[in-house]
């Protein structure tokens, strides 16, 4: 019998060996890295793509040094054979052959290729294209500049010795010979023949060749080897053929390209592995084909492509991992397709893209967070959808965001913080909507806006304080709405305005001094009244008098008011008064305070329902105030042009030439009880000169379009 201790030591000894054989043992029987396992019964799968033989499969299978049948095996796999084997690389053409890792008749690691009809591939994503094999680094000229597409005359200078032009003679086929002595040439034009089918050696005799254009003949298809002969190839055009479809391998050979224009085609699908060895390209263009859908995955080798447009097709929707990889890209054109949702994440990994074009779609809505990785973006596009609401802070993260299109929607609200964080905003279109209400602090983040369209939609009032903040605005268009009214003082704010667009509303020509009496003294062009008909529009353009519809006298009168006016646009409706929306006060004359008194302003400023007192402090200022009287429908309203007195004691009447010299305030209403109902506006002294940016903002060019 053993005793008690030793049989407990004994077992501790046996357990610490058995620990130390298997580890042992795993590392005798584990397989080099890459190798499959080669114990049946693993459950774990490899982290690797890995293969195993069909189980139905009768006959040995055969692992061959090339993809091809013609070739002697190396080895072969047993049938129904359950070991995992890595793989390691595939065929271009198609993933009909995949290379993997075995043990060859001597036991030696060995790669080798099997075919894909008599194994089941597992994981098989990622596997990149080892077949054919990279061809050694072609000896190419420096690189020519960017191709000019348009041209006038002759070609640029770096272009004239280099280039060879074939354009537009009618060819239908380029014979044999035609290259015969053209070597050194790096540049070829073929453009507008018509050229249907092109042979696999069209372009043998041309291995310097950097640029070749094809643009307008009639191809309907390329061979797989078309472009071996040209390993320096760096910009391809193909627009306006009628290729509908590519062959997987077609740019295998040409490692080097930069420029790829696909644009006009009949293309109704790619291939998974029709980009596999451009690593250096740059621009991509796909647009106006017939795409319906694209393979996940299909950009991910392009890690330098900056230029992508897939506009002007009826994709209808996109693969979550479309844009992997694509750290580069600057500009994204998805336009004029039939979108009719996004995935959250799309655009995950597009961290340095500027310009993002989604217009002419049909999305009904967006993901909150859609745009949160695009910190860098300029210009957004997303005219013409379906979009009837947008997420509460949609555009928070876009702070460099210069350029928001969100016109032709179906938007019936906006959210208060919508446009919280764009500093940098220059230019939004809201035209042709649905809106009928506005925050009243909606526009307050802008204060960079150059260029605002609210035309086109259902607003029938606009808050009083709408426009506060936006001192650099130029362009204003209000027109084709349903304003019946506009608060008092709603432009005073937009001192740099030079375009303001009012008719077709129920406005009517606003006189003279509504636009004068609010300092809109930068005013360029005017739209008034009602001009949906060419017969009742009235246009006056400088220089004056020449082409002059306007009366002669209602002209003077505005010329007066707006002394920088070049255009004016009045309807039939006559020189109407202002329609304030506000209620009127209590006559003015009743409760006009005398020339002189002090009011207090700042953080001192009288509150709501507080009366109004004399203040004798000498922090301070005097204002004389001159009380106006504007009649409305709805009774009498005041509003005081205060200005810095030149003695305390006098009060002191403005002129014609110091009306603009001064800051202008439109004061708080009197009550009948002598309270204030809204807060006065601070006085300070002489006004600066206007820093309004020049030239002014447009609203309808075709910044940013592809």
């Amino acid at each position: 019998m053993v005793p008690a201790g030793r049989a407990h030591r004994g077992a501790r000894w046996r357990w610490a060996l058995a620990l130390t054989l298997g580890a042992l043992t795993a590392r005798m029987v584990m397989p080099p890295a890459g190798l499959a396992a080669e114990e049946e019964g693993v459950s774990d799968a490899p982290p690797y793509p890995h293969l195993q033989v069909k189980a139905d499969n009768t006959l040995p299978l055969n692992v061959r040094p090339e993809p091809n049948t013609r070739h002697e095996p190396l080895g072969a796999l047993a049938p129904q054979d359950r070991t995992r084997y890595a793989i390691v690389g595939k065929d271009a053409a198609a993933e009909t052959w995949w290379q993997i890792r075995f043990r060859d008749a001597a036991g030696r690691a060995a790669l080798g290729w099997v075919h894909g009809a008599y194994v089941e591939a597992y994981r098989a994503t990622d596997v990149p294209v080892t077949w054919p094999p990279a061809t050694p680094a072609p000896d190419c000229d420096p690189p020519l500049p960017r191709f000019p597409v348009l041209w006038y005359g002759s070609l640029p200078p770096p272009f004239l010795q280099v280039t060879l032009d074939r354009s537009g003679q009618a060819l239908s086929a380029v014979p044999a010979e035609a290259w015969a002595g053209q070597a050194g040439r790096q540049a070829l034009l073929l453009n507008d023949n018509r050229l249907r089918r092109l042979s696999p050696e069209a372009f043998a005799g041309l291995p310097r060749l950097q640029v070749l254009f094809l643009s307008g003949n009639e191809l309907t298809s390329l061979p797989p080897d078309l472009f071996r002969p040209l390993p320096c190839l760096r910009e391809l055009h193909l627009t306006g053929n009628a290729l509908t479809a590519l062959p997987p391998n077609l740019f295998v050979h040409t490692p080097r390209l930069e420029v790829l224009n696909l644009t006009g085609n009949e293309l109704t699908s790619l291939p998974p592995d029709l980009f596999p060895n451009l690593k250096r390209l740059q621009h991509l263009s796909l647009d106006a084909n017939q795409l319906t859908a694209l393979p996940p995955g299909l950009f991910r080798n392009l890690n330098r492509l900056q230029y992508l447009s897939l506009a002007g097709n009826p994709l209808t929707a996109l693969p979550p991992d479309l844009f992997p990889n694509l750290k580069r890209l600057q500009m994204l054109w998805l336009a004029d397709n039939a979108l009719t949702a996004l995935p959250p994440n799309l655009f995950r990994d597009l961290e340095r893209l500027r310009h993002l074009s989604l217009a002419g779609n049909q999305l009904t809505a967006l993901p909150p967070g859609l745009f949160r990785p695009l910190e860098r973006l300029q210009t957004l596009q997303l005219s013409e959808n379906r979009l009837a609401s947008l997420p509460p802070g949609l555009f928070r993260p876009l702070e460099r965001l210069q350029t928001l299109r969100l016109s032709e929607n179906r938007l019936a609200s906006l959210p208060s913080d919508l446009f919280t964080g764009l500093a940098h905003l220059q230019t939004l279109w809201l035209h042709r909507n649905q809106l009928a209400y506005l925050p009243p602090d909606l526009f307050r983040p802008l204060e960079r806006l150059g260029a605002l369209s609210l035309d086109a939609n259902q607003l029938t009032t606009l808050p009083p304080d709408l426009f506060r903040g936006l001192a650099r605005l130029q362009t204003l268009h209000l027109d084709n709405n349903q304003l019946a009214c506009l608060p008092p003082d709603l432009f005073a704010p937009l001192a740099c305005l030079s375009e303001l667009r009012l008719s077709d509303n129920h406005l009517g020509n606003l006189a003279p001094a509504f636009f004068r009496d609010q300092g809109l003294t930068q005013m360029q062009t005017l739209h008034l009244g009602t001009v949906r008909g060419a017969d009742q529009t009235l246009i006056a353009t400088r220089p004056f008098p020449s082409q002059v519809k306007v009366p002669a006298a209602t002209l003077a009168r505005y010329v007066a008011a707006l002394p920088r006016l070049e255009t004016l646009s009045l309807g039939a409706d006559g020189l109407l008064t202002h329609p304030a929306c506000a209620a009127a006060p209590p006559a003015a004359s009743a409760h006009a305070p005398p020339g002189g008194v002090r009011f207090v302003a700042g953080a001192d400023a009288p509150r709501v329902g507080r009366p109004l007192v004399a203040n004798a402090g000498p922090s301070r200022d005097r204002y004389a105030w001159r009380w106006e009287r504007c009649a409305d429908a709805a009774g009498q309203q005041c509003r005081a042009l205060a200005l810095p007195a030149p003695t305390p004691s006098a009060a002191y009447v403005p002129g014609p030439e110091d009306v603009g010299r001064y800051l202008r305030a439109y004061l708080a209403y009197l009550d009948a009880d002598g309270t204030w109902t809204r807060l006065p506006t601070a006085l300070a002294g002489p006004v600066a000169p206007l820093s309004c940016p020049h030239p002014p903002w447009g609203l309808y060019g075709d910044w940013g379009d592809p």
